[in-house]
């Protein structure tokens, strides 16, 4: 561990005349990693070193981005990856300091809030309506119909700050909740408009836990599917069918089916890569195109 004097010590040197110097301080501190990310923001913030500031500030990304990308490919590479978890990752690449406790107590009372209204409703379809009335009414979340492509729809954080989304992240939103008050809920991968679905979970199947983090998608039988882009308006296989018409894309089984944890974190990636090239920001592109590379995703990222 790196004293606090000794972190300063090594700043001076960033700028150091002799360039082998200067780049073996930069090589140790992304070795420390996130392990002098806070001390090295405390002395950034206190302007210590005035003529360091940018020297510093590009450090600082550096080596949150590499703890990014390696949070990313263990989270990718585990067996049951965690949504919740998958979301706060992504969302990250913009908000580096982050903690994902602050965000899970933030959602837990947006539970409760559900969870006390819920009583003794046992039938499923009044337990959605009950959920959309504490979501879309008391909670006042709604679709960013103003900036749809806006980056900050797809960030866990900004969501719950502002009440808006794009509709994959209110999905994601929507199904945390109904998956933590036991509601079997999962992601369908509509095209250009992702929205979840009941499902009928198989009775004494291990394969079909509710989160989605793993299960056969041939077994489980969505029974209605709801667009929380529209304030969790319900719809049928038949309004699909009409959907796909209109946008003129040839229906496939994989749309009607719920898909995994993994397929929702691409399309977030697909859609921030999107929304990035749409706005101009190259450096905040180019690391989610890292991230999309890790996901098996790199045929999908247009050549320079």
């Amino acid at each position: 561990m790196i004293s606090t004097q000794e972190l300063k010590a090594m700043i001076s040197l960033l700028d150091d005349p002799d360039e082998r110097i200067a780049s073996s301080v930069e090589d140790r501190l992304m070795q420390e990693g996130d392990s002098v990310v806070k001390a090295m923001e405390d002395i950034w913030f206190s302007n210590e070193f005035p003529h360091l500031a940018n020297e510093i500030e590009a450090l600082l990304k550096r080596i949150n981005q590499q703890e990014i990308l390696t949070q990313f490919r263990d989270w990718w590479n585990s067996p049951h990856p965690d949504l919740l978890l998958g979301w706060f990752i992504v969302s990250r690449t913009k908000y580096p300091g982050l903690q994902i406790q602050e965000l899970k107590n933030r959602i837990n009372e947006i539970k409760l809030d559900c969870w006390y209204r819920l009583g003794n409703v046992h039938r499923k379809m009044d337990q959605l309506q009950i959920i959309n009335h504490v979501l879309f009414e008391h909670h006042r979340f709604k679709g960013n119909a103003e900036d749809y492509h806006a980056p900050d729809n797809s960030f866990l954080n900004s969501v719950l700050d502002t009440k808006t989304g794009n509709p994959i992240s209110l999905s994601v939103l929507y199904l945390l909740i109904c998956q933590s008050l036991g509601l079997p809920v999962l992601g369908v991968n509509l095209p250009q408009h992702f929205v979840v679905a009941l499902c009928q979970q198989p009775e004494n199947s291990a394969s079909c836990p509710l989160d989605g983090s793993s299960f056969d998608a041939s077994i489980v039988e969505p029974i209605i599917y709801i667009n929380p882009y529209n304030r969790g308006q319900l719809f049928t296989k038949d309004n699909i069918d009409s959907f796909l018409k209109v946008i003129g894309i040839q229906a496939q089984p994989e749309f009607y089916k719920p898909c995994s944890n993994l397929d929702i974190v691409k399309r977030m990636l697909r859609n921030l890569h999107y929304s990035f090239s749409k706005s101009g920001c190259e450096t905040e592109k180019i690391f989610i195109e890292q991230l999309m590379e890790i996901g098996g995703m790199a045929d999908e990222i247009p050549e320079k």
